[in-house]
């Protein structure tokens, strides 16, 4: 089940504030793992620092699209009991109105949380691949930064233009993800490149692209095929 449709109420509130807490600690275990403090203040925050090492990749690699789609969904306006702009409410929260004084600080919280933690999860992927001895496959950290964006890219979208054009929304993603392949291809984004091993990694990104546009593809043929079946019974009856 989908973040948009098994959350809502109090519980939305509850992930929002999650995630701009952690949006909060990401900052301030980069401070802690690059800052140059002190002898008493480094043995005091030793355990911190070790914690931040810790954490930082998850909060960085694997809660990355989680992140950016909770706090995008604060601005999730697009629907409404009136015309005017302030009587919108939050999808994910009907009783509470969009553009009001309790918006505000949420919203705000939101816009800072998501200006801080993307530049900084980005950055310390490079960080923990360039430092990490263990690791011995890195990425370019020009294709990070690339992959982060079309992922963030790609969230503003389902946010977006998802809700009003399913058609559009599935064509967009087609576009970025031939993009993305088309850069995996020109750029060879790991510093380890063999053919055999190149041409696996294109095989497994064009796989799982082939796949998404499938389940987009198929999703929108049942409707359309819906819509015939239910017009051919509507002009039956």
């Amino acid at each position: 089940m989908s973040f948009d449709s098994s959350v809502a109420g109090y519980a939305y509130w509850y992930y929002l504030y999650t995630a701009i807490g952690i949006s909060s600690y990401s900052i301030l275990s980069i401070f802690l793992v690059l800052s140059r403090l002190n002898k008493l203040l480094e043995k005091l925050l030793n355990h911190a620092r070790s914690l931040a090492l810790l954490l930082l990749p998850i909060i960085g690699n694997i809660i990355f699209v989680p992140m950016v789609l909770v706090l995008l969904s604060i601005f999730q306006c697009d629907q409404g009991i009136g015309q005017e702009i302030t009587d919108s409410f939050i999808r994910h929260d009907c009783t509470n109105y969009c553009w009001d004084n309790k918006y505000v600080l949420p919203g705000v919280l939101s816009i800072i949380s998501l200006g801080s933690y993307i530049p900084s999860a980005i950055y310390f992927r490079i960080y923990y691949e360039n430092c990490n001895v263990y690791i011995n496959i890195k990425m370019k950290p020009i294709f990070l930064i690339e992959k982060s964006i079309c992922q963030v890219v790609m969230i503003s979208m389902n946010k977006t233009v998802k809700f009003y054009d399913e058609s559009l929304h599935g064509l967009c993603c087609i576009i970025i993800f031939a993009i993305f392949i088309a850069l995996c291809f020109k750029q060879n984004p790991y510093n380890y490149y063999k053919w055999i091993f190149g041409w696996l990694f294109h095989i497994s990104q064009f796989r799982g692209a082939l796949l998404y546009h499938l389940s987009i593809g198929s999703q929108i043929l049942i409707i359309y095929l819906y819509d015939i079946y239910f017009n051919i019974q509507y002009s039956l009856f």
